[in-house]
């Protein structure tokens, strides 16, 4: 295996901002929704997780490896381990 010091890669974070439109929203509520709710309108909080359906990593074809994942080394550390998975997180 690559030797890599791992320890230099410990502690990072990686932070996005975004927002989606209120049609968008709306399409996600009738989908994952309580129906008992209104749909979220432009400027409301989306419900825990919405996230991971409305805010989808995005990288060019060029900078994607072989598991459809963005390439390592800048986020993740550069090994060449063939799959990846997703270990832990935090949510606000």
């Amino acid at each position: 295996m690559d030797q890599v010091n791992i320890l230099a890669w410990e502690g990072r974070s990686e932070e996005a901002v975004g927002a989606i439109a209120g049609g968008t929203a709306a399409q996600m509520h009738a989908t994952l929704g309580n129906p008992r709710e209104a749909a979220p309108l432009d400027g409301d909080v989306l419900p825990p997780l919405w996230h991971w359906c409305a805010f989808p990593p995005v990288s060019p074809m060029s900078e994607l490896g072989r598991d459809g994942h963005p390439l390592t080394g800048d986020f993740m550390p550069p090994l060449r381990l063939q799959r990846r998975m997703w270990a832990g997180g935090h949510l606000r």
